[in-house]
């Protein structure tokens, strides 16, 4: 088995080495596994100390200090956040954010790949029905196995179930043109 040795030196004092018994790695993943690997041994040597909650606050009060001000040393830091561990908070809620709206797009992504069902897609509507009486009026246009086409309403005025369907009908042209836009990665 091939070993892979990388080492970081530090303060012109320190040496840190790590050995890789796998493939070699690059620069930046060998950085992350050394500091996986630094974050476990502190864990480790955190439990098996009978450490008092005061020193495990200041351990990690100064692990996330640390992070703080390496984050100050990056594109991510803010203008005139000189706090590091505010600089840490706000970087961990913008890192969040970006990945809420990922998995968000992501959802939404799968649910326009799989195919919904009559039956998904009433289940959806009554459970806005069951939440709080979210939903007001309902109209539904639907195509029968023959074929078929049948439509019905709640209690509405004619004027506010045509409405209803127009509106229904420019969602519908604005998801499709949104699908068909011009950069979109789903047509190229």
């Amino acid at each position: 088995m091939d070993q892979t040795t990388y080492e970081i030196q530090y303060n012109e004092g320190y040496t840190v080495r790590m050995i890789s018994g796998n493939e070699s790695m690059e620069p930046l993943d060998f950085d992350k596994a050394a500091f996986q690997a630094v974050l476990a041994d502190i864990v480790l040597r955190a439990k098996e100390e009978p450490a008092s909650v005061q020193a495990t606050e200041d351990l990690w009060q100064w692990a996330c200090t640390e992070l703080g001000l390496a984050l100050q040393r990056t594109i991510m830091a803010e203008d005139g956040v000189s706090d590091p561990l505010d600089t840490l908070i706000h970087t961990a809620f913008r890192v969040k954010s970006m990945k809420a709206a990922e998995d968000a797009e992501q959802e939404e992504r799968e649910e326009r790949e799989e195919p919904i069902s009559p039956v998904y897609l009433l289940e959806h509507l009554l459970s806005y029905i069951h939440q709080d009486d979210q939903i007001e009026s309902v109209m539904y246009v639907a195509r029968m196995n023959d074929g078929t086409i049948t439509s019905g309403w709640t209690d509405l005025a004619y004027t506010e179930a045509i409405g209803l369907l127009e509106i229904g009908k420019l969602q519908v042209v604005k998801e499709m043109w949104s699908e068909w836009e011009p950069g979109n990665k789903e047509n190229e």
